[in-house]
């Protein structure tokens, strides 16, 4: 929360195009939360932190920048027992995000849910 109030990019002060929380307890696939909210403004978040035990987890807020504001854009992305978190923009990745979903593994391509280019690359191989 204190994150996304204070965001050191000189673009943007806050970090409010929503935010994630994916953690690995017992379970063989990590947990996952994701919101549109700015994190600071998300009623659910601080009951569902009180109540999460891990050894190990990832949290990301979002200030967007080419992908639009929604759920399936919010990091962190999880595939089976993986979770993947990208701070930052792929400069250029517009010029060749054709041949990058080309290249996609065809069992991974239907994993993509949302339009980033962290998402891309995380399922990129």
């Amino acid at each position: 929360m204190d994150q996304s109030m204070s965001s050191k990019s000189a673009e943007t002060p806050t970090n409010a195009d929503g935010f994630g929380l994916g953690w690995y307890d017992k379970r063989p696939t990590p947990g996952l939360f994701r919101s549109i909210r700015p994190a600071w403004n998300d009623f659910n978040i601080r009951d569902l932190v009180a109540h999460i035990e891990s050894h190990l987890f990832l949290a990301h807020v979002r200030a967007t920048s080419l992908a639009t504001v929604q759920e399936t854009n919010c990091h962190p992305f999880r595939y089976k027992n993986w979770l993947y978190v990208h701070n930052g923009e792929i400069f250029g990745v517009e010029a060749i995000r054709k041949q990058l979903m080309a290249a996609v593994a065809e069992e991974l391509f239907t994993e993509i849910l949302g339009t980033t280019d962290s998402e891309v690359m995380f399922t990129w191989r």
